[in-house]
């Protein structure tokens, strides 16, 4: 769990969700330490809770798989070890002038921040669409980023992406990620004055065209195919886990 990056912080309560199937079928859990559970039956003679898709077949034997891969591969300690790569050569990024951080550090989940002045942190105008413009430019060059919900500052305004990659991921298309993350904030901090006044152009169409390509096939950019072993005999899970 993200949780033990810390020592000493235990949870009282721990809700999991996508990481459990990596998002392949719904499915979540509600975690609770013995003294809570104990806690609520000590106070009344049941607990309601649950739903009408509650410990659904599929969706525990499809969890169940993608959990077995994960212990299989190893991919926690190589989440680690690529993450580690990864926020390496991500941080040259802050030679930037339009990047005022690049946060991380902590397995495969990366976060690069824009400001229109790094020195002050002061954003952009929403209406410039830099994270849009961005995250559309380096899907040119294939590589997939995730934009961050608009509003980082104060709840309009302030541009961020995330950058996080399926487990598996191999050292070559790390570096590419990176590589084209770089490019592009390069060629804009040069692109924008310092008031920030120019605007890019958000959406290309090339952009548009391959990414109404890749809903069609149903498979997200540019990653191979891996197997995922489950309820007694092989199924074809697209990528891996994601979370």
């Amino acid at each position: 769990f993200g949780i033990e990056h810390w020592q000493g912080v235990v949870p009282d309560i721990m809700a999991t969700g996508k990481g459990l199937s990596s998002g392949y079928t719904p499915i979540a859990a509600t975690l609770v330490r013995d003294e809570i559970y104990d806690g609520i039956y000590k106070k009344q003679n049941h607990y309601v809770h649950g739903h009408t898709y509650g410990g659904n077949p599929l969706s525990c034997a499809i969890a169940l798989a993608v959990q077995n891969y994960i212990a299989d591969n190893d991919l926690v300690a190589r989440c680690a070890k690529m993450g580690d790569l990864m926020h390496e050569k991500l941080l040259p990024l802050e030679a930037s002038p339009i990047v005022s951080a690049v946060r991380g550090g902590h397995g495969l989940l990366n976060g690069v921040e824009f400001s229109k002045d790094r020195s002050t942190g002061e954003p952009f105008d929403p209406q410039q669409g830099v994270t849009s413009a961005f995250v559309n430019r380096v899907f040119d060059k294939g590589v997939l980023i995730m934009p961050g919900s608009a509003g980082m500052v104060d709840g309009v305004n302030g541009d961020h992406i995330a950058i996080s990659p399926p487990l598996p991921l191999m050292k070559n298309r790390s570096s590419k990620s990176h590589r084209s993350s770089r490019m592009w904030s390069r060629k804009w901090g040069r692109s924008w004055d310092t008031k920030g006044n120019r605007l890019p152009r958000i959406f290309s169409s090339q952009a548009l065209a391959r990414r109404r390509e890749f809903l069609r096939r149903g498979v997200t950019a540019g990653l191979e195919g891996h197997r995922v072993r489950g309820s007694g005999r092989d199924e074809a899970l697209r990528n891996g886990p994601h979370e």
